[in-house]
């Protein structure tokens, strides 16, 4: 019978395979994948795509340190290393303060928020064919080439440099606005000599909004956090001691201000707040992308989601307090905070000349709006009474 070639004929033993054959491709596939997992860490550790760092999750005053979230920069943020980029690319280029602005708007970004705050304003006051005798003029200013970009295409007069960087020789304006753009700072000493340096260049006032970083230990004792306390953008929790030590500091000396925080939180019904364990730089709370919640959840004390505040360089009388006016956009910037204040709100500081009590520092500041804004009105032409003792 003749046998098939892969049997084994009687008395043969089997041929020995070549074992270097053998080893060959196991060895090639070995020294692949090493190469492949050496290659893989070379990219994460020596070349990031992002940076990581950890940091508290909670940087107020009641800070728990033994909650640290991981922070990632990411494309949708201005990240810190696209902060000192622009910040050294700004350096020994001068930045001056041209004449003839009212306001200046610190972070205008795009152009589409804040920058537009006092037209506004006299706008939602006086009525759009009415607010024909004052045409007020802002400039806006951005570390970011592209936004300043888009803000310009946009109409609007916007100056790209670092804030801290601007001169101002003799020139002033009347005030400032910083509306959420502290938060954004790399540090939060960034952003007090942020604020200080800009209410030197107010002659009458400094007009803030940004989120509310208080209480936030309450939060965090019950599971939860508001969504922007756990976004790679806000290096910076700016809360409302921050602010009034800012205050403070500046030589500029206030004459008054408010700080309140306002829209309150009243349940973990709330869209603002997320569980912890949530996604980082996630929105409101959406039932289908995080994780779930109890939503009957109350809190003492009551938290909030903003926080406004309204700074006066004015020189206040104080021997007829009754009669004492302001200028008009001084007035509008008071009312942006003050229109909040007496629905569900928390007046965490106030000051007044001569007054101690907390309410009755509300109510001058409401009566000096009241005030001001009469008299624009009765006056049939809208003019902007400029500071006598002009700093």
């Amino acid at each position: 019978m003749t046998l098939r070639s892969n049997v084994f004929r009687s008395g043969e033993l089997p041929r020995r395979r070549n074992s270097r054959n053998v080893r060959r491709p196991r060895l090639f596939l070995f020294f692949f994948f090493f190469v492949l997992t050496v290659f893989g860490i070379l990219v994460v550790v020596v070349f990031p795509t992002t940076t990581t760092r950890s940091i508290p999750l909670f940087s107020s005053g009641h800070q728990n340190e033994n909650v640290v979230l991981d922070y990632v920069n990411t494309s949708t943020f201005f990240s810190v290393q696209d902060f000192k980029r622009v910040e050294q690319e700004s350096k020994g280029v001068p930045v001056m303060l041209p004449p003839g602005f009212d306001v200046l708007d610190v972070g205008a970004s795009k152009g589409a928020g804040s920058i537009n705050f006092l037209s506004q304003a006299l706008e939602s006051e006086f009525g759009k064919h009415q607010a024909t005798g004052y045409h007020p003029r802002t400039l806006g200013v951005d570390i970011d080439p592209n936004k300043v970009a888009i803000c310009r295409k946009a109409g609007k007069e916007c100056l790209e440099g670092n804030i801290l960087e601007l001169t101002s020789g003799d020139n002033s304006v009347g005030g400032v606005t910083a509306w959420h753009v502290l938060e954004h700072m790399p540090s939060c000493q960034v952003a007090e000599k942020i604020w200080i340096r800009t209410s030197q260049l107010a002659d009458r006032f400094s007009l803030f909004h940004g989120p509310a970083f208080d209480d936030a230990h309450v939060l965090l004792d019950k599971g939860f956090h508001r969504f922007y306390e756990n976004w790679t953008g806000h290096r910076c929790h700016f809360n409302s001691t921050m602010l009034s030590h800012a205050i403070s500091a500046s030589p500029h000396v206030a004459s008054a201000y408010i700080i309140a925080l306002v829209h309150p939180i009243e349940s973990s019904k709330s869209n603002v707040l997320l569980p912890n364990g949530a996604k980082k730089n996630s929105h409101h709370y959406n039932s289908g992308i995080h994780p779930p919640k109890l939503e009957h959840v109350h809190f003492s004390p009551i938290v909030y989601e903003e926080m406004r505040a309204c700074v006066l360089y004015e020189a206040l009388g104080t021997e007829n307090p009754t009669t004492t006016t302001v200028g008009l956009d001084t007035a509008l910037a008071l009312k942006d905070v003050l229109k909040l204040v007496r629905s569900s709100s928390k007046v965490v500081s106030c000051h007044a000349p001569g007054i101690v009590d907390g309410n009755s520092c509300v109510q001058y500041l409401e009566n000096l709006v009241k005030r001001t804004l009469e008299e624009a009105k009765g006056s049939g032409i809208l003019k902007l009474r400029k500071m006598q003792n002009k700093k």
